[in-house]
């Protein structure tokens, strides 16, 4: 059978998408797509499986969604402020400007595009082209979007159609191919991979010459009649630039470049070889004179009718492009913008229309390609597979890259888009969920904020949309989790009561929670499980109706260190140890009683409750005196765990040192900044959260605390109120219990290599969570493959989710992603 990876290994990240309908020429099909981070490329399932002896890394549950090669815009001039024409008053910051757009333009789920420049001088070009060519050599998923090479539109334009594109710097080609390489610098166009000119304008005759240079030819701005189209055509013209705008007007007399669409109706020789050209034609018996070029349409419901987006799309579907002709103005607020290197020309933007200033000329536009997608199927009837072709597949084939870009085939990279689909006025409409390039994820929708164990962090995230009133938010959150049955209550070993619950029958599991966590944070993970499995809630010290743990400050040893004693030790935390070994013992304790009391054989510990199922598995390296009772099955998911390794990454690892103001904030009955304190330390929460002013978030704090504790107040005087339900001011102390533990726990990874003796493992994480989590998880499943006793284990990381998935869906929780793996390793 086959078997994972060594996690010592390279990084090749084999993943598989199932659970999902690929996008696949004019359908839509259920199968899974297995991709490489190392390559970069679409893998054959089959191959890697059976022939490599290889399972995935990680598999992404999909839920039904769609997956979609990534979207290419074969017209974009710009975004986020950023002019790909203008020339920066600061030197050399072009490239870095470049890279900004990309980071960003990946999240509207374009992965490939051209940076268009427009018709500008000379010496614009010579300055601006070099940086303008292909930018994916790297293959490197962080950079974001990639550039193809550069679309030059003008400056070969019509006078009389020229659009906004300044009439002062327009020129003709008399001599040919000569005045282009005159005006752009022959090097310079080894960086382009499209060029727009209108043919009458001295560019006829230089078409064979662009073409011969990989160069992909398009009729634009133009005034061409359908005769001088068609030579075009015959030349070697494989596209057409905004297709109705900027050129003569469809005449019943003279179609002009519209007719094109048909056959075209010329003797003119064609200057380049049938088999240079990209098929655009749905005929299997067409000619060599009955080319039919693609086109680009913008559809953003200003510069064309819905009835001729409709129109053009029904005479030739398979030569159909969607573009946005975006601006730099993409993501501004209205306003009035200088454009084009002169700083003459000036653009108004009253929301997504853009228009020169003192006139009514259309200025490109301010929309994303997924919106003009979500048009293009109001206004067409087009199936959601056959719209999605005209921003992936068709214009692939024009550039000359099918098979690489644009398509799901084997050996394509893997640039990749989630769509989810949602009902609107008029038809379904498509949002972009995630975005993966090279195999790797590089965007995904934030906007139901990734929480981390903790309902304050789902809260800060809706508080911040402002969408509704704090005290709504908190109680929307709180009222939506299913009744649980009555608390249960068993003394542990000190006399102290403890609190859990008990959902389902069959073969015990205790499902121990985290920080910030009470027992009711898994109880919908408990109720996936209920129909094979007796769950068992535990609530730990502290929290629900447990009671407390022993007091530390009232022993003979201090609860802190002295300030300083830890030397520069990033993994040596600032608490006492022997405080630590504690902590850790009383919690080990209350577990195997429960398990004594249920009879319970399998545990499945939650972030620092995975911690304590580490510890119970590891006994023998914990120097702690207590009795075991025997364990089957362990389940660890995300354990906060730091590897004592001198070869570990330091700058991952949580900042234990801020401990210190955590408790000082504590000591101080200052519960928000100490909540603060504490998210900051162990790196969970949305990332706006990180470099978010430390007083908004506390302010933010405070108001969600208030409603909460209004809310709690409105339960009790209803009869409503769970005493097992608890709130942030409560759990707020207990996190230092979690972070002893943490400190106890500090070991190398070779200690743990026995975990899965006897026994079986299944190791769970997130692949959105925090990186020392997933570094450590890695460093336990090499611990235990190397040990020898890798029968027993598994290792499932879930694609597409973080530190949440096992929380209830009130807390962001995706309990449907894992919760099947954890089914089959229960049976």
């Amino acid at each position: 059978m086959p078997s994972s990876t060594n996690a010592g290994a390279p990084r090749d990240i084999i993943t598989r998408f199932t659970n999902c309908r690929l996008v696949r020429h004019n359908s839509l099909v259920r199968a899974d797509l297995w991709v490489s981070s190392l390559t970069g490329k679409i893998l054959d399932g089959q191959d890697v499986f059976y022939t490599e002896q290889r399972l995935p890394d990680v598999v992404v549950d999909l839920g039904n969604r769609i997956l979609s090669p990534g979207l290419i815009d074969v017209q974009l001039n710009g975004a986020f402020g950023i002019n790909f024409s203008d020339v920066p008053e600061e030197e050399g910051s072009f490239p870095k400007k470049l890279k900004e757009v990309n980071r960003q333009l990946i999240a509207t789920g374009v992965t490939s595009y051209l940076p268009t420049m427009t018709s500008q001088k000379s010496e614009v070009y010579h300055k601006l082209l070099p940086h303008l060519g292909p930018s994916g050599k790297a293959r490197d998923s962080t950079d974001g979007s990639e550039s193809l090479g550069a679309h030059i539109e003008g400056p070969f334009l019509s006078p009389t159609k020229n659009g906004i594109h300044n009439t002062e710097v327009l020129i003709s080609a008399p001599n040919g191919f000569s005045d282009l390489l005159a005006c752009y610098g022959s090097d310079n166009l080894n960086n382009a991979k499209m060029l727009t000119a209108a043919p009458e304008e001295g560019v006829q005759q230089a078409i064979p010459d662009i073409i011969s240079r990989g160069i992909v030819y398009s009729i634009g701005h133009s005034e061409a009649t359908y005769e001088q189209a068609s030579a075009a055509v015959a030349a070697g013209a494989t596209m057409i630039t905004h297709l109705f705008n900027a050129m003569r007007p469809l005449h019943h007399r003279d179609p002009g470049i519209f007719g094109v669409l048909g056959c075209t109706d010329v003797t003119a020789p064609r200057t380049s070889p049938p088999s240079s050209r990209p098929a655009s034609t749905s005929s299997s018996s067409a000619s060599s004179t009955d080319f039919r070029p693609f086109f680009g349409l913008i559809v953003d419901g200003l510069h064309l009718h819905p009835t001729t987006v409709k129109i053009a799309w029904s005479a030739h579907p398979d030569g159909c492009i969607l573009v946005t002709d975006a601006m730099h103005l993409v993501g501004l607020p209205d306003g009035m913008y200088g454009w084009g290197s002169s700083g003459k020309e000036r653009i108004v933007k009253t929301g997504p229309r853009l228009t020169l200033e003192g006139s009514d000329k259309l200025a490109g536009s301010a929309i994303s390609l997924i919106e003009c997608v979500n048009n293009f199927l109001l206004w067409t009837g087009a199936s959601v597979p056959l719209a999605l072709k005209t921003v992936t597949e068709t214009p692939a084939r024009v550039l000359g890259m099918e098979g690489a870009k644009g398509s799901l085939v084997v050996g394509a990279d893997a640039d990749l888009v989630v769509l989810s689909e949602v009902g609107g006025e008029g038809g379904v409409q498509l949002v972009v969920d995630e975005v993966w390039k090279f195999g790797e994820r590089a965007w995904a929708d934030t906007s139901e904020v990734q929480v981390c164990g903790s309902l304050w962090l789902a809260s800060l995230g809706d508080i911040a949309k402002a969408e509704r009133p704090y005290s709504s938010i908190i109680s929307a959150k709180m009222s939506t989790l299913p009744t649980p049955p009555k608390a249960e209550v068993l003394r542990a070993d000190d006399g102290v009561e403890l609190s859990y619950y008990t959902v389902g029958s069959g073969p015990g599991v205790i499902i121990i929670p985290g920080a910030m966590s009470s027992a009711l944070s898994q109880y919908e993970l408990a109720l996936s499980l209920s129909s094979s499995c007796s769950v068992y809630l535990l609530s730990r010290r502290g929290r629900g109706l447990s009671g407390p743990y022993p007091s530390i400050t009232d022993t003979q040893t201090p609860l802190l260190r002295p300030q300083g004693s830890s030397g520069n030790n990033p993994v040596d935390t600032v608490y006492d140890p022997q405080s630590c070994q504690s902590v850790l013992k009383t919690d080990l304790t209350d577990l195997f009683a429960l398990m004594r009391h249920t009879q319970a054989k399998a545990l499945f510990g939650i972030s620092s409750g995975a911690l304590l199922v580490l510890a119970a598995c590891n006994h023998e390296h914990n120097g702690i005196d207590v009795a075991i009772p025997p364990i089957e099955k362990a389940i660890i998911f995300d354990p906060p765990l730091i590897l004592s390794s001198p070869s570990d990454p330091q700058h991952i690892l949580p900042d234990l040192p801020s401990i210190r103001l955590y408790e000082t904030e504590i000591a101080a009955g200052d519960v928000a900044s100490a909540l603060v304190t504490a998210m900051r330390i162990v790196q969970l929460g949305p990332a706006w959260l990180r470099w978010c002013p430390r007083f908004i978030i506390r302010f933010l704090t405070d108001w969600i605390m208030a409603a909460e504790a209004r809310e709690k107040d409105r339960q009790m005087a209803a009869g409503e109120e769970d005493e097992g339900v608890v709130t942030m001011e409560m759990l707020a102390p207990m996190l230092r219990y979690d972070f002893m533990i943490v400190a106890a726990m500090v070991h190398g990874a070779g200690e743990f290599a026995r975990i899965a003796r006897g026994r079986k493992v299944l190791f769970v994480g997130g692949g959105d969570s925090p990186e020392y989590m997933k570094f450590a998880m890695r460093g336990l499943v090499g611990a235990v493959q190397e040990g020898g006793f890798e029968e027993g284990m598994s290792w499932e990381e879930i694609g597409g989710v973080g530190h949440e998935l096992f929380e209830n869906k009130r807390r962001n929780g995706k309990v449907e992603l894992g919760v099947e793996a954890v089914r089959k390793f229960l049976e």
